[in-house]
């Protein structure tokens, strides 16, 4: 194969070893070196929350280095004979207070958007102490100089939770301070500052490592978090376009329908409405099928938009039919009222709805209010529905009803009455019911 006509990708993976690919191919969203994201608004992101889970450990620092100021002075009495006057005061005069001002300033409103310079300058300054001691308290030996400075080192690269970047160059202006203050000042040979420097400097490499590892890891960590948070927030659209809003947040509170209980309620006052395409079956015989699937996507979605818009919750659709109900699964006292916009409003929106062979499209709607028991069905695909003779006698007057009517129960008509204007009464035969009274709903009163 030609070389010139290798992808980018399979050119990265030609001369790159495959670990290091592998690598690389996990944080594709991180500059390599800084670990900085590409996407600011990510970046910003990422501190704000990397702050707020870092900031009880910046506490917890101050208060261990401000520990081990205190505890130190013992190891003191031993390491450096005679007078300690000088130490007592690099310890308690400056020191100490020089951390506990530091920890007073983590409570500020000022160190959120300068933790990560303030922390650099009192790891600098704690540092810079250190390695000075030996010019005010020369009788310190050396080991005794650079021991300190490695646990300093330490607190750099790892208690301080500074970001990589930061924590590897406040690393190398420590040791390089102290070579300054050791050589320059303190006169130490060159045995000694070799010795000190192999030390440190090892320090300093696996604490850099370390401290990129962690950062590394952590970035990583909040890119997960956030795909799983934009998964869990899909997975609760979907799941509240499925069900109603308050079944979803019982079903999330635990109250899932598990091998031996359902979500179950028995609604004493409800409104269903039943809607069909009238001569349905003789339009999707006369029309291919991608048609028909088009004009029942844009007739259920008009449904539901004023479905959404009158604040019913629509239930299901069983082909050409659409079944809605107000009242359930959350009681409203005016459920008839909702359920007779609905109705009024969805023969409205079907003005200029035409089937592809250029006829209009007409629908029958049938309403009726009464009891019903509502609930949660299914194991592995759930679905919310009603049962009940409320529910028979809605779609049985829908399918009695005529092309662009209303067809309403009489219960459903004493709770409008007065707000509504309906026909003169008619009797319709219902299967199992027999003769029923019924009116046509005109229109608001």
């Amino acid at each position: 194969m030609d070389p010139s006509r290798r992808s980018p990708e399979r050119t990265r993976a030609w001369f790159v070893p495959r670990p290091l690919h592998r690598f690389l191919e996990q944080s594709v969203e991180m500059r390599p070196v800084s670990l900085r994201f590409i996407d600011p608004a990510l970046e910003s992101d990422f501190q704000t929350a990397y702050f707020t889970v870092s900031l009880p450990y910046l506490r917890l620092a101050h208060v261990l280095g401000i520990v081990l100021w205190i505890v130190f002075v013992f190891l003191a009495d031993i390491v450096i004979p005679g007078d300690q006057g000088a130490d007592l005061v690099i310890r308690y005069g400056i020191a100490v207070p020089s951390l506990v001002i530091s920890l007073g300033v983590t409570y500020t409103r000022w160190f959120p958007p300068h933790w990560r310079e303030w922390m650099s300058f009192i790891l600098l300054f704690n540092a810079g102490l250190w390695a000075t001691h030996r010019v005010f308290v020369p009788v310190a030996p050396a080991e005794w100089a650079y021991a300190g400075l490695m646990v300093i080192l330490m607190f750099c690269y790892i208690l301080s939770r500074l970001p990589f970047a930061y924590s590897a160059i406040v690393g190398v202006l420590m040791i390089a301070y102290y070579n300054v203050v050791s050589y320059g000042i303190v006169n130490d040979t060159v045995r000694e500052l070799w010795l000190a420097d192999s030390f440190l400097v090892s320090i300093a490499v696996i604490g850099m490592a370390a401290g990129y590892g962690l950062e590394r890891n952590e970035r990583l960590v909040f890119l997960r978090e956030r795909q799983l948070d934009r998964a869990r927030r899909r997975a609760d659209e979907l799941l509240r376009n499925t069900l109603p809003g308050s079944i979803v947040d019982r079903l999330q509170a635990g109250d899932t329908p598990p091998q031996d209980a359902q979500i179950a309620d028995g609604l004493e006052l409800v409104t269903v409405l039943f809607a069909d395409l009238v001569r349905f079956t003789e339009h999707a015989s006369r029309i291919a099928p991608h048609e028909l699937v088009v004009v029942l996507d844009d007739v259920f979605s008009r449904f539901d938009e004023v479905c959404d818009r009158v604040g019913m919750e629509k239930i299901k659709t069983v082909g050409d039919a659409y079944m809605a109900v107000a009242g359930a699964p959350d009681p409203r006292p005016d459920h008839a009222d909702a359920a007779a916009l609905m109705a009024l409003d969805i023969l409205d929106c079907l003005d200029g709805a035409r089937w592809p062979t250029g006829e209009s499209i007409a629908i029958r709607v049938g309403v009726a209010s009464g009891p019903v028991v509502a609930g949660v069905i299914g194991r592995s695909k759930f679905a919310y529905d009603l049962w009940g003779d409320t529910v028979n006698v809605a779609s049985r007057l829908e399918s009695h009803g005529e092309p662009g009517r209303i067809l309403v129960s009489a219960a459903t008509h004493g709770l409008l009455l007065g707000r509504f204007r309906f026909s003169e009464p008619t009797t319709v035969e219902l299967k199992g019911k027999g003769p029923t009274e019924a009116w046509f709903l005109l229109g608001r009163g």
